[in-house]
């Protein structure tokens, strides 16, 4: 089931345009078009009876054979999901403890610097005469 190819697709079609149906048939229903089904089907090798071919020559889905593989996938699924969601969890407090140690080194940066006055021109801290050097920042 895992491996079953995502080319099918659901689909409206109008009841009508298979056979000849009443008018209170006549109302669009919601399914997969038999061919496609079994065109994957014979392309992937496998051999699941989902769809069968009536003495017309009338494609057929076989809704109720599709309901054990459908749930075993979606079993498995879940478990991919179980597992994402582990690594995901994992990945978030290694995330928040390299944050911790990011922010304790900057702090402790900063209280290394703590006091030093940036100087807008670095190379030159020498100041004009009667002119205070102008401040852009603190370490």
């Amino acid at each position: 089931p895992k491996d079953y190819p995502q080319e099918l697709k659901d689909k409206f079609y109008p009841d009508g345009k298979v056979r000849e149906l009443s008018d209170d048939q006549r109302r669009p229903q919601l399914g997969f078009i038999a061919q496609e089904v079994k065109q994957v089907n014979d392309e992937m090798g496998l051999e699941n009876n989902v769809v069968s071919v009536d003495e017309d020559g009338f494609h057929r889905m076989d809704y109720e054979k599709i309901v054990v593989p459908l749930v075993k996938a979606v079993q498995e699924q879940q478990s991919q999901i179980k597992t994402l969601q582990k690594k995901y969890d994992q990945m978030a407090l290694e995330n928040q403890e390299l944050l911790r140690l990011v922010s304790a080194q900057q702090t402790e940066k900063n209280d290394d610097h703590e006091g030093q006055l940036i100087h807008s021109d670095d190379t030159d801290t020498e100041t004009e005469a009667g002119t205070d050097p102008v401040i852009t920042s603190m370490r």
